[in-house]
C-alpha cells in the first residue's frame, strides 16, 4: 500500500508544477502588462492635438468670467488686459445703474436680478449688440442637479465644485428675489435674470460678450421647490432657461484689431466644438 501511495503521488507531481508554474508566468505576465499599461503615457485624440487648454477663473460672485488658453500664472497681453478691464468697469456701472433705478411699478429700486431692468439696460446701450438667443429645458429632481446640467452652458466648465458653488450662490440670491416679489404682491409676470460677462482670450484677440440668463416667475417657484424637495421624492420637474447674449463693441477694440480679425475670434467662440473638452479650472 505504502509504494501504491507513493508511486500515485509521483505520478501527480509533475502536473502540479506544471499548473504552479503556469499560473505564476501567468501573474507576472500579467503584472508586468498591467505596469506598463499603467505608466505608459494617454496618445492623444486628434481633437486633443489641435485645441489648446481652456483655463476658466470666475470672479467671487461669479457674474465676470475670464477664459483663455493661457495658464493663469502667465499674463494677459496688454491689449487683451486693457479692454477686459475697460469691460468690467462698464459692467460695473450697469449694475449700479439697475440698482439705483426706481422700479415705477413698487417706487422701490430695481433689484439686480430684475430682467426687465437688465434687458433695456443692454439693448439701449451704444456698445452692446445683441447676437443671439438660446433657450434650453432642464429636467432635474433637485437644486444639485440643475447646478451640474448649467454648469457648463453657463460658464463652460464641467464639474467643478468651485464654480457649482458659485452657481448655487446665484440660484439662491434669484430664489430670495423671487420670494419678496411674491410675498409683497407684485406683478404676477415679473422675471428674474442674471448677468454675466465673458471675458474671452482667442490667442491674443479679446471676445466679449454679456450674457442675461433669465428665467419667468413659474421657474423661479420651481426653485425653490427644488431646494426644499425631500430626498425620497423622486419626481422630475422641467426648468426652462433663455440665454441672451451681447456683443461688446468698443470703439478701442476696433481700434487696436481688424474687423477680420475681431470676427475670426468671435465665429470660433460659436463654432459647436467650442469650447474644447479640456477645460481647466
Amino acid at each position: 500500500m505504502e509504494t501504491t501511495r507513493i508511486e500515485l503521488f509521483s505520478d501527480f507531481f509533475p502536473p502540479l508544477l506544471l499548473v504552479m508554474a503556469g499560473a505564476i508566468l501567468l501573474l507576472i505576465i500579467y503584472a508586468i502588462w498591467g505596469k506598463r499599461r499603467h505608466i505608459a503615457p494617454k496618445e492623444p485624440t486628434p481633437k486633443e492635438k489641435l485645441a489648446p487648454s481652456r483655463y476658466v477663473i470666475l470672479n467671487e460672485t461669479g457674474n465676470i468670467v475670464i477664459a483663455s488658453h493661457r495658464p493663469p500664472s502667465e499674463k494677459l497681453p496688454d491689449d487683451v488686459q486693457k479692454l477686459f478691464l475697460e469691460a468690467i468697469s462698464m459692467l460695473c456701472m450697469m449694475t449700479k445703474a439697475v440698482a439705483s433705478t426706481t422700479d415705477p411699478q413698487t417706487g422701490r429700486p430695481c433689484s439686480i436680478y430684475n430682467q426687465y431692468a437688465l434687458e433695456q439696460m443692454l439693448a439701449h446701450h451704444p456698445l452692446f449688440v445683441h447676437i443671439g438667443q438660446v433657450s434650453t429645458e432642464y429636467e432635474v429632481r433637485k437644486n444639485n442637479d440643475l447646478i451640474k446640467k448649467t454648469s457648463d452652458d453657463m460658464f463652460g466648465v464641467k464639474n467643478n465644485d468651485n464654480v457649482n458653488k458659485k452657481i448655487k450662490a446665484i440660484y439662491t440670491s434669484m430664489e430670495l428675489a423671487a420670494k419678496a416679489v411674491s410675498q409683497s404682491g407684485e406683478n404676477a409676470h415679473a422675471k428674474f435674470g442674471y448677468l454675466t460677462l465673458y471675458c474671452e482670450d482667442i490667442m491674443g484677440v479679446p471676445v466679449i460678450t454679456a450674457v442675461l440668463t433669465h428665467l419667468g416667475r413659474e421657474e423661479s417657484a420651481k426653485l425653490q421647490v427644488l431646494a426644499t424637495k425631500p430626498l425620497w421624492n423622486i419626481k422630475k420637474d422641467v426648468i426652462n432657461m433663455r440665454r441672451d447674449s451681447y456683443l461688446y463693441n468698443s470703439p478701442s477694440m476696433q481700434e487696436q484689431f481688424s474687423l477680420d480679425t475681431l470676427t475670426d475670434a468671435l465665429k470660433r467662440t460659436q463654432s459647436p466644438s467650442y469650447p474644447p473638452d479640456n477645460e481647466n479650472d
